[in-house]
């Protein structure tokens, strides 16, 4: 038997949230938050299955990594439980790009001019 798109996707049963979207709005949101200091905490979202669920997992972006590349499991908070066991085409955090010295690329950011 041929699975669905919606399967093929990590589509959650009827009425649920899937936690396979709730993952890539949080590596939306990883990316997103790259430039940030180290220590400043981001607000990544619960991937749990409940559909109204707009709980905070505040971490830093280097504890989010951890938990993404070591914990084989969906980041919910206490309580909650994702949309289907965890599968291995989750998204990952890509590995960050670095400069010959190891530091990564200064990030250029155009600005317009203000009218006077």
């Amino acid at each position: 038997m041929q699975a669905t798109r919606a399967e093929a996707v990590g589509a959650a049963p009827m009425g649920e949230r899937s936690s396979m979207l709730m993952r890539a709005v949080n590596m939306n949101l990883r990316s997103l938050s790259a430039d940030l200091d180290r220590t400043e905490p981001v607000a990544f979202f619960c991937e749990c299955r409940l559909p109204r669920c707009f709980a905070a997992l505040w971490m830093t972006n280097p504890e989010f990594d951890a938990a993404v590349e070591a914990g084989k499991r969906w980041l919910v908070v206490a309580g909650h439980h994702p949309s289907g066991p965890f599968t291995e085409q989750a998204p990952r955090v890509p590995a960050a790009r670095t400069s010959s010295l190891g530091e990564r690329p200064a990030r250029h950011v155009r600005t317009r001019a203000r009218a006077a």
